[in-house]
């Protein structure tokens, strides 16, 4: 009898594991994710040499997965190395590369004055978002996304980044409220400003916020006062931020990339719901960026109308 019970338990279970198998399988990549590999490849993006070697596809389970991934050992013509080996997709390698080369390298020589030697960072992993049973595919699981965990320069010193830093801005030299503004490289980008100030409406203290560069780029502010932001608009070029502020949602309009990324980032902050019009704009800079932000586990949808 309990034989027969068993033999009857193990084939549900079988075909539980099939059944489950089966629904893994149809689970299908979207078309862009492989076509954006194919562009990465015939642009020829990445070279193939003894620190980046082509490794075979990734397939499943269900839509995870690379066409033609990379096995990555280091970075910037060779001179990063990667603490462990990492697999990522072609389009993820050569974005890494150039932020390697072009960010991260310059501002060690120019803050640290030292070389960035070597840096630890994740590799491809089939997952949901923020690790969850259920929910969105994180890009961890076609190898578009990893987590840098630390930097080591050449003269022995490790940059850490801790995950439970407070969002504080400090007060300047004498407690004098602390100013950003932007100019020509290597200073702040201009293109970050109107971001900035949607970030430091959630960080604790308060910040004087110069756009020098580019006349009427803080006249969005007012859009984000309508949410609830703390923000005095001295003139079309300063803006003073005091932190942090409950943001709610509101109706709101883009009136160019970079201020429509900056409500974007107001609306994932705030309580409640936020519809933001003339996304047209944002579209420019930030291709399918409802998708990608989903990715990450933001509750965002693209409406009509």
């Amino acid at each position: 009898m309990n034989s027969r019970l068993v033999r009857k338990c193990s084939a549900v279970l079988i075909l539980l594991v099939v059944a489950g198998c089966g629904l893994f399988r149809f689970e299908q990549r979207a078309p862009w994710r492989d076509q954006a590999e194919r562009e990465c490849l015939s642009a020829g993006a990445v070279k193939i040499n003894s620190y980046i070697e082509p490794a075979r596809e990734v397939d499943g389970p269900g839509s995870c997965g690379m066409l033609k991934p990379f096995r990555i050992s280091a970075l910037a013509e060779g001179s990063v190395g990667l603490k462990s080996r990492a697999l990522l997709a072609c389009p993820m390698v050569s974005v890494l590369d150039q932020w390697l080369i072009g960010v991260v390298q310059p501002a060690a020589r120019l803050y640290l004055g030292t070389e960035l030697a070597e840096v630890n960072l994740g590799s491809y992993s089939c997952r949901n978002v923020n690790n969850q049973w259920s929910g969105n595919k994180s890009e961890h699981s076609y190898g578009n996304a990893v987590d840098v965990m630390s930097f080591k320069f050449e003269d022995g010193r490790t940059l850490t980044v801790p995950d439970d830093q407070d969002l504080t801005i400090r007060d300047d030299f004498g407690g004098q409220v602390p100013k950003l503004e932007d100019g020509p490289w290597p200073q702040f980008p201009a293109d970050l400003t109107s971001i900035a100030v949607a970030v430091a409406t959630q960080a604790k203290g308060t910040i004087l916020i110069y756009e020098k560069m580019f006349e009427n780029r803080l006249v969005f502010t007012d859009k984000l006062v309508s949410m609830g932001a703390r923000i005095v608009l001295c003139d079309p070029h300063r803006a003073i931020v005091t932190g942090p502020a409950q943001l709610v949602g509101e109706r709101v309009d883009s009136p160019d990339i970079r201020a429509g990324m900056a409500m974007l980032i107001a609306a994932l902050a705030a309580e409640g719901t936020t519809t933001i019009g003339n996304v047209g704009q944002i579209d420019r800079g930030y291709e399918r960026i409802d998708e990608r932000l989903r990715g990450l586990g933001a509750r965002i949808e693209r409406i009509s109308g």
